[in-house]
């Protein structure tokens, strides 16, 4: 059946595609690449174009809610495990991009020295997330059980810096922190807010209840 034949139930483009599915230009094409996404190319000369049609679309998004639905989560017994992923930064300037791979970085460190503590790799995390990607989805394509994210904020010399720790199958935040600090030493930041993500996970391993500091 050619494109004609099934009129309107045809989309030109990743654009369309991604609007379709209501997801990123370069989340398709992951799924595309990996998942197995109906997309159709057509050659001519040294132009390439894609497109899919609506009602495959639709097939293949409810074979993979079921395929989700069936997989079983981690194991309660299992090992904890975590994965810390890329902070956003929501400076006006977009200027914080090293700053942000920094705070990351040093909370991975900081992760990774407690015991009984899975921790997801930095190249596997970032190469991983995608930010339209649910903590479900997150947490399975990591096996992990906790998400730990972050952004991160500039104005003139100050920094907020907001954290947040999330049950990955259910969404639930286990615990969330919100830090406002000088720029004078953002080594010193980093590391005291990367203490402050290890008490709290700490807290939550052990079962108690991780309070949220407000800013």
């Amino acid at each position: 059946m050619n494109g004609s034949d099934r009129g309107g139930d045809r989309l030109d483009s990743w654009k369309e595609i991604a609007a379709y599915l209501k997801r990123g230009a370069r989340t398709v094409q992951r799924w595309e690449r990996e998942e197995g996404l109906p997309v159709h190319r057509l050659v001519h000369d040294k132009l390439g174009s894609v497109y899919a049609y609506r009602s495959e679309l639709d097939a293949w998004w409810r074979s993979r809610e079921a395929e989700l639905a069936n997989e079983p989560p981690l194991p309660a017994a299992a090992t904890p495990s975590v994965a810390v992923l890329p902070f956003a930064d929501m400076s006006q300037e977009r200027d914080q991009g090293y700053f942000c791979e920094g705070m990351a970085e040093e909370i991975l460190d900081a992760l990774s020295r407690i015991q009984g503590l899975r921790v997801s790799s930095r190249t596997a995390s970032f190469h991983s997330w995608t930010p339209d990607a649910d903590t479900r989805e997150m947490g399975r394509r990591l096996r992990v059980g906790r998400l730990l994210e972050g952004s991160v904020r500039k104005s003139g010399d100050q920094l907020r810096i907001v954290v947040q720790l999330t049950e990955a199958e259910s969404g639930f935040q286990l615990w969330s922190g919100c830090f406002d600090r000088q720029m004078s030493d953002i080594f010193a930041v980093q590391r005291e807010i990367a203490e402050n993500v290890v008490h709290a996970i700490d807290v939550s391993l052990s079962g108690a209840t991780a309070g949220a500091t407000l800013c």
